[in-house]
């Protein structure tokens, strides 16, 4: 079995590559508890006479966590990188496990996951008797100022880390000996901009008065200086999450891209556009051995 762990930036991106491969019809949801998942990323016990005891990595992750030293709002959170979910391809049985990291501030953390994954997944693990037997690394980020700038920042922050770097940009796979290594970037038509500039007309097609409405209420009463309105990127994320008020009333802005309850959220095909098609293809192209 094969698996591609996603690295991504936030809540908002987790939902949208979730159910871009959801809309597909090609991956399932897995909602099993994390004992159950396929080994390392579950555990299986001891068999005598042939194997020992297979433990999570995800469990070996949160253990390594020093949380008495932490403040106890923090500790109250998982730790980052942080498994938020995982997806069956319905027909051959590959895992897609999506991965909250925070982007590049947070690579050092990363990086001990991906050394986590080396020793969980490797010739003396599969000898033992893990199920995942081939792995890839693939991270989505941002591109906020442009696309190349994003890819500059991910080269220099994992220079260390990764081989042939040179020769990884936007929607391409590297080799790293065995494991595929891929970059993918979320952008607008102009090659930048995040996640939510992808959804803008999603937002503007499903609810179209609530949209304007927002972006009224933007102009006319946000008082100058407000955060909301210090970036560009802010005032998107604060004009969706007003947009869907009156439908997920209380909720967070991930919650208003997931839910689609009752038909009052987004929709499949809102997850079907150039962007996710884009990035479903990406994933499913990962260069694993023969």
């Amino acid at each position: 079995m094969r698996a591609i762990i996603v690295l991504c930036e936030g809540n908002h991106d987790e939902v949208f590559i979730r159910r871009s491969l959801g809309a597909t019809k090609d991956w399932s949801f897995l909602t099993t508890p994390v004992l159950e998942l396929p080994t390392p990323f579950g555990e299986a016990p001891a068999a005598p006479g042939q194997r020992p005891p297979l433990k999570s990595l995800i469990l070996t992750h949160h253990e390594a966590r020093r949380v008495l030293k932490l403040p106890l709002r923090e500790a109250a959170h998982p730790p980052l990188p942080a498994f938020h979910s995982f997806l069956r391809h319905t027909e051959c049985g590959d895992l897609i496990a999506l991965v909250r990291c925070h982007g590049d501030s947070k690579s050092d953390t990363v990086k001990a996951l991906v050394r986590l994954v080396r020793r969980s997944i490797n010739a003396e693990a599969i000898t033992a008797g893990i199920q995942i037997t081939e792995y890839a690394l693939a991270f989505v980020f941002d591109a906020d100022s442009a696309i190349a700038d994003r890819e500059a920042m991910f080269r220099a922050a994992y220079a260390n880390t990764f081989t042939n770097l040179d020769a990884l940009s936007h929607n391409t796979w590297i080799r790293h000996g065995d494991v595929p290594v891929g970059l993918f970037i979320f952008a607008n038509d102009q090659g930048k901009g995040t996640i939510e500039d992808v959804l803008i007309s999603a937002f503007e097609a499903r609810w179209p008065n609530s949209w304007a409405a927002a972006d009224t209420f933007l102009t006319d009463h946000c008082p100058t200086g407000a955060p909301a309105l210090r970036t560009d990127a802010e005032r998107l994320k604060a004009q969706m999450t007003i947009t869907g008020q009156p439908f997920f009333p209380g909720d967070p802005l991930s919650v208003v891209i997931d839910r689609d309850d009752k038909n009052l959220g987004l929709p499949p095909d809102a997850f079907r556009g150039p962007t996710s098609q884009a990035l479903v293809q990406f994933l499913q192209s990962a260069p694993f051995t023969p």
